[in-house]
């Protein structure tokens, strides 16, 4: 009986872990996956004189090579409705002394102002061999470079307020683009019956932006000067792989 024992002490550890390698250990390690992903964001420099805290949503794609180099392909659009100062005084011209615009039926005009915005960026990384569950988890960083804009978003119910209608909106909604460079560093996590896969991390971004519109109505000067934007964003994000079926491995592209 204590024989019988031993060999079962043995034999289904061993087991466990043979099972365990032909899933922690597949046949190829390269790996393309598409994701969704939220991000909270806290500007800085010249974004945090117009805008306020925001939230981010966007998707990826990503491509792991075997030797756990990445290439990340990225979009995302950016909102939020906490404006600093210098955004809600952007109307102050075409206000009333009560502090609304006057619709063309003589009535007060329903405007709301926000913030929009998208971002487009190329990023190169590498899966760092820290606390792996398996070949496609690990630490994650990440540079790139691409392309921002942002914008202040004015929104009137019923379009009833001609002087924001049309080109006319466009001289206040200060809309700055320009080169925009990130780095990431996070953890991606691939669960080995694939249920559960994602990422979560750090996001910084640097635009180096100007004003598009050149003239702005609340001022009346051009505005041609260069511009910092920084975003500190804290993201978490849903993974897919997108892989052959195998009996021996669950990523194999």
């Amino acid at each position: 009986m204590k024989t019988l024992l031993l060999i079962l002490s043995l034999w289904i550890p061993a087991s466990l872990l043979a099972q365990s390698e032909s899933i922690d250990k597949p046949v190829g390690q390269r790996l393309f996956a598409v994701s969704g992903f939220y991000a909270y964001e806290i500007p800085g420099a010249d974004l945090a004189i117009r805008f306020g805290n925001n939230h981010r949503v966007g998707g990826n794609f990503t491509y792991k090579l075997k030797s756990d180099w990445a290439l990340i392909f990225e979009g995302s659009y950016v909102f939020g409705d906490n404006l600093e100062p210098e955004g809600y005084s952007i109307l102050d011209p075409i206000e009333t002394s009560f502090g609304q615009i006057t619709s063309k039926f003589g009535t007060p005009s329903d405007i709301v102002l926000s913030e929009s915005g998208y971002n487009f960026n190329v990023k190169f990384g590498k899966l760092l061999p820290w606390l792996r569950l398996n070949p496609q988890s690990g630490f994650l960083i990440a540079a790139g470079v691409g392309f921002m804009q942002h914008k202040i978003r004015i929104d009137n119910a019923g379009n009833d307020a001609p002087q924001i209608y049309g080109e006319y909106r466009k001289g206040y909604d200060h809309m700055s683009s320009g080169l925009a460079l990130s780095q990431f560093v996070g953890y991606m996590y691939f669960s080995n019956n694939r249920l559960l896969n994602g990422f979560i991390g750090f996001d910084f971004t640097q635009g180096f932006t100007k004003n598009r519109r050149g003239f702005n109505y609340n001022t009346g000067q051009y505005d041609q000067a260069s511009r910092l934007d920084l975003i500190y964003s804290f993201r978490a994000g849903v993974m897919i792989p997108i892989a052959r079926r195998n009996v021996q491995a669950f990523f194999e592209y």
